[in-house]
C-alpha cells in the first residue's frame, strides 16, 4: 500500500514555533550578514539581499531550483546539473548556495549556464518572495539541507521536491530524531529521496520516511572525472614552482590546528626526506594569510601561489587561491585530507583517489562514512589518531614509494567500481518532475 503525506493540525504548530525561533535569532543573522562591508558588485552584497528573498528582476522564471549548501555539494552535483542543462536546454536553472565559497565554485563551474543565487533564510515571507519570483517547476536539494518552511511552501504549491545524494548518518539520525516532530513531516513531503548508500536508506526509514519515497541511487561523489582545466592548472603550477621532480605532501582542505600539526610532522619527515615539499590548501579563504604567517613563524622557506616566489628552494607552498585543490592532487605524491584531525567530520577524500594519491585522514570522518570505509577497506586510506601516528603513516609511505603508488591505484579502482549514481539520479529527477 502506497502511503502519502497527510497534513496534521499540530504540524502547523511545530513549524510556526520553528519560525518564531528563527525570528528571535534574526538580530544575529542581521549582524552576521551586514558585518562585512560589500560593494554592489560583490558576492557579499548579493548574499545580503538574496538571503531575504530579494532576487534580481532579470532572473528567468519557470525553471528548476537546485540548492547546494557549499563547495562540496556544488562539486558533487556537477554531473546532475550538467545533465539537466543538456536534457533541458530551454529551461532556466537557478542554483542556490548558503556559503560564499559555494557560490564562487558555482560561478567557476557554470558561468552563465545557470542563474547563481543565495538561498533565503528559511522564513515564510522570504521563501514566498523567492518562489513568487522564480516560480520553479521543481526543487532539487542536495544531501541533507532540509528547510521545513521552504519544503512546505513547495508542497502547498504542488512543486515537485527531490532530495538527491541524500545523507543520513547514524549521528544525523540521532539529531533528527530529537526534532522528529518537525523533520519527519518535512521529509515525508518529498516526492523522491535518493539515498547515498544502504545505511542512509535504512536510517531514513528509521526516521519515518515512507519506503516508496526512497531510492538507492548511491553516492554522486564517486562520479568524479579529471577536467582539462584542472590538468592545465596542475601543469602551470608544476612548471612555475618546479615540483616535477620533487616528492610532494599535500595538506588538503585544512582547518585551524591541522596546519600546525602537519608542519610539525613535516619538519620531522624532512630529516630523512630532504627534497620533500609541503603544499597547504586551507579550507577557507579568510585563513589564507593566517596560515602563511604560521608557516613563516615556524621557520620554513615558503611562498604563496599568488606571490609566485620561486627564487629559493621552498619547503612549503600555501595555496591562497580558490579552485586549485583538484589541481594540487594532480601534482602530489601523498596527502592528508583535513577536517579530520579536528572534529569537523572530514572532507571528501575521493578527489585524491581520482588522481591515484594515497590518503591519510584523522579519526573524525562522519561526513563521508561510506566513502572512508570503502577506501580504508581497499587499503587506499590510513586513519591516524594524532601527530605521531600521522608521522608514522606518512614516513612508511615515503620509504616505499612503490607501495604508495599501489595504494593510490587501489583508491582509483574504488571510484571506478562505485560510479553510476549520476545517471540513476537524473532518471529519478525526470520521473519526478515529468
Amino acid at each position: 500500500m502506497k502511503l502519502s503525506y497527510r497534513h496534521k493540525w499540530y504540524h502547523f504548530i511545530w513549524r510556526w514555533l520553528y519560525s518564531l525561533v528563527l525570528l528571535a535569532l534574526s538580530p544575529i543573522f542581521l549582524i552576521k550578514l551586514f558585518s562585512k562591508k560589500a560593494d554592489s558588485s560583490s558576492l557579499e552584497w548579493h548574499k545580503n539581499r538574496q538571503r531575504f528573498g530579494i532576487y534580481p528582476k532579470n532572473f528567468k522564471p519557470n525553471g528548476l531550483l537546485i540548492h547546494c549548501v557549499s563547495m562540496g555539494e556544488v562539486n558533487a552535483a556537477e554531473g546532475v546539473v550538467r545533465g539537466l542543462i543538456k536534457s533541458h536546454p530551454s529551461i532556466p536553472i537557478t542554483l542556490t548556495c548558503t556559503s560564499i565559497t559555494g557560490a564562487q565554485q558555482a560561478v567557476r563551474l557554470y558561468g552563465n549556464l545557470v542563474q547563481h543565487a543565495f538561498l533565503p533564510i528559511d522564513f515564510p515571507l522570504f521563501n514566498h518572495l523567492m518562489l513568487t519570483r522564480l516560480q520553479p517547476k521543481g526543487l532539487i536539494i542536495t544531501e541533507v539541507e532540509v528547510w521545513p518552511n521552504l519544503v512546505h511552501q513547495c508542497y502547498v504549491h504542488k512543486i515537485p521536491k527531490i532530495l538527491i545524494n541524500a545523507r543520513m548518518t547514524s549521528r544525523s539520525l540521532t539529531n533528527y530524531k530529537k526534532l522528529a516532530f518537525l523533520y519527519r513531516p518535512t521529509l515525508r513531503k518529498f516526492d523522491a529521496i535518493c539515498a547515498q548508500g544502504q545505511l542512509d536508506f535504512e536510517n531514513f526509514i528509521n526516521l519515518g520516511v515512507y519506503k516508496r519515497q526512497l531510492h538507492l541511487s548511491n553516492n554522486l561523489k564517486f562520479d568524479l572525472t579529471a577536467s582539462v582545466e584542472d590538468e592545465g592548472k596542475a601543469n602551470m603550477f608544476a612548471e612555475t614552482f618546479g615540483v616535477e621532480n620533487r616528492t610532494v605532501l599535500l595538506g588538503a582542505s585544512t582547518h585551524e590546528g591541522e596546519e600546525k600539526a602537519l608542519l610539525k610532522v613535516f619538519k620531522k619527515l624532512k630529516c630523512t626526506h630532504d627534497d620533500l615539499l609541503l603544499i597547504l590548501v586551507p579550507r577557507y579563504p579568510h585563513r589564507f594569510e593566517e596560515v602563511a604567517i604560521l608557516v613563516n613563524a615556524m621557520g620554513f622557506q615558503s611562498t604563496t601561489v599568488s606571490a609566485k616566489n620561486t627564487e629559493k628552494h621552498n619547503d612549503v607552498i600555501v595555496v591562497d587561491q580558490m579552485g586549485m585543490l583538484k589541481a594540487m592532487y594532480r601534482v602530489s605524491t601523498l596527502c592528508f585530507v583535513g577536517g579530520s584531525l579536528v572534529d569537523r567530520g572530514g572532507h571528501n577524500p575521493l578527489e585524491a583517489a581520482l588522481y591515484h594519491v594515497p590518503i591519510c585522514m584523522g579519526p573524525s570522518t562522519f561526513n563521508n562514512p561510506l566513502i572512508v570505509s570503502a577506501l580504508t577497506k581497499a587499503q587506499a586510506l590510513d586513519i591516524v589518531n594524532d601527530e605521531d601516528s600521522l608521522f608514522n603513516s606518512l614516513d612508511t609511505l615515503l620509504n616505499d614509494l612503490i607501495e604508495a603508488q599501489a595504494r593510490g591505484e587501489k583508491g582509483h579502482k574504488v571510484i571506478e567500481s562505485n560510479a553510476g549514481a549520476t545517471q540513476k539520479t537524473l532518471a529519478i529527477i525526470e520521473e519526478s518532475i515529468a
